[in-house]
């Protein structure tokens, strides 16, 4: 399914009776590449949760293309599903897999019960993923077991998986977690490719505002379950980033 637009109406979300999104309404077009930042704890996962069909919110409407997915049939919701490719903040690859079994899960969604079956004694795909290794100048870790990563590393390979799923949409938080700056750069290179190699939608969070005015066209903030602003990056100045952190 080709993502036209995404709609939140309303957004609220409570978790144990503490109110985490309140009152949140976005409209998210097709290609658009968006940096979502904020303070920590200001419900940017949560945000980016309900956008990738993760959680359902308390209140309000979630729209992918004017459809519903909570109201759809599990066929559509399917589709949307396979739309799309998250990558959450703390992902836990499996230690004893090998890099490159680890990086082709972001194809399963497309692929056969028996394939992904097979995958795992015979992984397909070597040179697609040996390509995106090298983009993420992790050139030498096609077969090394994931615990034997560094934290950073680790990082790239999860990232990995968004880079060769295809997606339509892009869904990223906290990317640049245990990265240097040298690495987050070459990340963000990445992560852009692939946007535009797959035509797709990107939302992104970042705690970076310098990055998000750099490489992204659109900078949505949220301060305390709030939009606080939503504007073009070019438009993000020193008063406004102090006033979202302070």
């Amino acid at each position: 399914m080709n993502l036209e637009n995404i709609n939140l109406d309303n957004i609220n979300l409570s978790i144990d009776n503490k109110s985490i999104l309140k009152d949140v309404n976005l409209n998210i077009e097709k290609n658009e590449k968006i940096a979502l930042i904020g303070p920590s704890g200001s419900g940017k996962s949560q945000l980016l949760l309900i956008m990738a069909l993760m959680n359902k919110p308390t209140n309000g409407i979630v729209k992918y293309n004017r459809i519903d997915p909570w109201k759809t049939k599990s066929s559509i919701l399917k589709k949307i599903r396979k739309s799309y490719f998250f990558v959450p903040q703390n992902l836990s690859l499996p230690l004893k897999q090998k890099v490159v079994t680890s990086i082709q899960a972001g194809y399963i969604t497309n692929w056969s019960l028996l394939k992904v079956i097979l995958s795992l004694i015979y992984p397909f795909k070597y040179q697609q993923i040996q390509s995106v290794l090298d983009d993420l100048e992790l050139k030498d870790k096609l077969l090394e077991k994931v615990e034997n990563l560094s934290g950073g590393e680790k990082q790239c390979i999860s990232l990995a998986r968004l880079f060769v799923s295809d997606a339509n949409i892009m869904i990223a938080d906290e990317p640049l977690n245990f990265l240097d700056p040298s690495k987050s750069k070459l990340i963000l290179a990445n992560i852009l490719k692939y946007y535009k190699k797959n035509n797709s939608t990107l939302v992104c969070s970042l705690h970076q505002p310098i990055f998000a005015k750099k490489y992204f066209d659109r900078i949505i903030a949220i301060k305390d379950g709030r939009i606080f602003f939503d504007i073009p990056s070019r438009n993000l100045n020193k008063k406004l980033v102090n006033d979202l952190y302070n």
